[in-house]
């Protein structure tokens, strides 16, 4: 069972964000939570056998020309951004195909749905 408050704490502010009577939030959060996610297979299969072809994901052996200019010397503020951009964008496509891969055969998951104290959506 899954006990963790709706609205996460937020130590920098001086008072606990807290949901009015009248807040349509939790009732949004309640359905949210309520439906059973699935990986699509034909889709994923369609990324994973297509790739090359269409380019969906960067490729997992793919080095970025930064990359191996940062061996030799030291990159621009704007060259770093790039890079770092390009890693995280990869780190983050490895990661949700690992997922997609491992929840594929599942029929259903749920994913815990939380509001942070901006009220963002937490999964």
């Amino acid at each position: 069972m899954y006990t963790d408050e709706l609205i996460l704490f937020n130590w920098k502010l001086s008072s606990k964000s807290t949901l009015l009577s009248d807040n349509i939030v939790c009732s949004i959060v309640n359905k949210i939570n309520s439906v059973g996610f699935r990986i699509n297979s034909d889709v994923l299969d369609f990324i994973l056998n297509n790739n090359q072809r269409y380019n969906f994901l960067i490729e997992n052996n793919y080095i970025h020309p930064l990359t191996l200019k940062k061996i030799n010397k030291k990159l621009k503020v704007s060259e770093l951004k790039e890079l770092e951009s390009f890693q995280s964008k990869k780190y983050l496509e490895q990661n949700i195909l690992g997922l997609s891969i491992l929840y594929k055969d599942i029929p259903t998951f749920d994913m815990p749905v939380r509001l942070d104290y901006r009220g963002a959506y937490i999964v």
